[in-house]
């Protein structure tokens, strides 16, 4: 009776409760999807993974370089077996950088990074609803059901807090990087932010996560490996980060990792 009781009452342990600015982090990783090429749209760019759905962006290469043109599509997948559900029509979503789910509306954010733009799609249909327009560019983008917030990252790690009729409501700081920045994704604690270290890249030479609190403190970083890959996005569902990369050896297809933390000892 005491071990059912125990089994009820046990709680799920979440990245959150183990993210902390005293140890020092590593992750062990697990293949668990792919996103295969279009054709010639094999760059992966925004994704999002959520408890039961996981949406992933990929570009045209014909016209990645030119952000006011790049076609791509958005594939919708089921989160636990990476199925295939659904996937859009070409689209036209800028450089399409990340994604943000918002579970009150059923809606994808799309943040373009050219433009100030952001398109609202359908999560199910993956069709266009609307368009926002943003002061200043970013290039990463979530939401944050509990906070009822969005979070968009711009320049350096800035961020920029905005309320759920996207209206601005606060601002922080980021830091100082040679590191390229990707995506980001939150919780009720932390904004996390994924970033690329090029091989050319010898100060910061490891592809890594920034964890902030949401007044914009550094937490920790955290190297997660994979130097032959570009870390794109990244997603937190429970105990898990889920981080898509471009597979820079091949181009063939995206990588799906889930990745758990453990401290270093």
């Amino acid at each position: 009776m005491l071990f059912l009781l125990a089994f009820f009452n046990r709680k799920e342990v979440k990245v959150s409760d183990v993210i902390n600015s005293t140890d020092q982090f590593k992750v062990t990783a697990e293949l668990v999807g792919e996103v295969p090429r279009i054709d010639g749209f094999r760059i992966m760019q925004g994704g999002c993974v959520t408890e039961k759905y996981a949406w992933f962006i990929m570009i045209n290469e014909e016209n990645a370089r030119n952000y006011f043109m790049t076609e791509c599509y958005i594939i919708k997948y089921e989160r636990e077996t990476m199925e295939e559900i659904s996937r859009s029509e070409v689209l036209m979503l800028g450089h399409a950088n990340d994604i943000a789910y918002v579970p009150e509306t059923n809606e994808l954010y799309v943040i373009h990074v050219n433009l100030n733009h952001v398109s609202v799609l359908d999560a199910d249909s993956l069709e266009i609803k609307a368009e926002k327009i943003m002061e200043g560019e970013g290039h990463g983008i979530d939401y944050n059901e509990s906070r009822e917030s969005f979070v968009i990252a711009s320049g350096e790690l800035l961020m920029f807090i905005r309320d759920k009729n996207f209206k601005l409501t606060g601002y922080a700081d980021g830091v100082e990087t040679t590191l390229t920045t990707q995506g980001i994704c939150t919780d009720d604690k932390y904004i996390y932010h994924v970033l690329y270290s090029s091989p050319r890249n010898t100060e910061e030479p490891e592809n890594m996560i920034f964890v902030f609190d949401w007044d914009g403190n550094l937490i920790t970083k955290i190297p997660i490996g994979f130097k032959e890959y570009e870390p794109e996005n990244i997603s937190v569902v429970g105990d898990t980060i889920y981080i898509g990369f471009n597979d820079r050896l091949t181009w063939e297809s995206g990588k799906v990792y889930a990745m758990k933390l453990e401290k270093e000892k």
